[in-house]
């Protein structure tokens, strides 16, 4: 089981996911499911990128279920969806609870999508409008999930800075991205 997997223990009511949830990756439902929305909801609403596309990033088995980032045109989300015979948390629409990862633990809500079905998320990026490429969002989406499932993330991010001004401006980066602090967008 992946180091991600040690960590996803839930906290509070669970069952076991016997007749629902994913067997195997649920990147190619999610890029399905959400490229429908995009298409067919989304298409219109004006904070979109559209020089981004639905695109599921890093998905992996954990021992209570599937952990990874969905890029989106509006959003760049982690996800947590059931796997087949782990045990889940149902959460009610817009539900939030926290949800313990090796880097810390995190706010997460619950959702269900047609499609899909239930799954949990928290936001990294919304809206999506500093990026410049579908690439560049892909390597924000697996950096960020490299530092959710690091369990020494935080030290990396508290770790005074002993180097050159350099590192301490990469390091405050590093600790901004992590706590939702995102420089003004760029054109």
């Amino acid at each position: 089981m992946t180091t991600a997997g040690r960590f996803l223990r839930h906290q509070g009511p669970s069952v076991r996911a016997d007749d629902f949830g994913f067997q195997d990756d649920p990147g190619p439902t999610l890029e399905r499911a959400f490229g429908n929305i995009h298409l067919h909801r989304m298409q219109d609403v004006p904070l979109c990128n559209h020089a981004l596309r639905v695109e599921a990033v890093g998905f992996r088995r954990t021992d209570d279920g599937w952990l990874g980032v969905l890029v989106t045109p509006w959003s760049m989300n982690v996800m947590l969806l059931p796997a087949r015979g782990a045990h889940w948390t149902h959460m009610l629409l817009g539900a939030k609870r926290w949800q313990s990862l090796p880097s810390g633990t995190y706010e997460v809500f619950g959702s269900t999508e047609e499609g899909v079905g239930e799954y949990h998320y928290f936001s990294l990026f919304s809206p999506m409008a500093g990026f410049a490429s579908q690439d560049e969002a892909r390597s924000i989406a697996k950096a960020a999930l490299a530092l959710l499932v690091d369990p020494d993330t935080a030290e990396k991010i508290d770790a005074p800075a002993t180097k050159e001004s350099r590192d301490e401006s990469r390091d405050r980066s590093r600790r901004d991205f992590l706590f939702g602090r995102f420089p003004s967008t760029r054109h």
